[in-house]
């Protein structure tokens, strides 16, 4: 795939859900400079994570308690946030370039 390719498939943010199931909630206007999307994804594990992307994104528990396990569970924590990054990466490939 070339360069060009794949940006113009990133631009399809409306695809985004159907790409990745396990993004609960997107809210993206596109690929523009500027431009906050709010995500909401599900990994194979008992939680939620909300985060909004920005140029510049910074991932932060949003429940005490999680905050205060994901301390002391952080390969738990790393296994989630890889599930997501690989699968979606996976599906992203599967379905923008079937």
């Amino acid at each position: 795939m070339s360069p060009d390719e794949l940006w113009r498939a990133m631009a399809r943010v409306e695809d985004y859900r159907s790409w990745w199931p396990w993004l609960r909630h997107f809210d993206g206007g596109g690929l523009a400079a500027g431009s906050t999307w709010v995500a909401v994804v599900q990994p194979p594990l008992p939680y939620r994570l909300r985060f909004e992307l920005h140029l510049v994104s910074e991932l932060t528990p949003t429940n005490a308690v999680l905050r205060a396990v994901s301390q002391f569970a952080a390969p738990v924590a790393r296994f989630g946030h890889e599930w997501v990054l690989d699968t979606g990466l996976r599906q992203f490939r599967a379905s923008a370039f079937p």
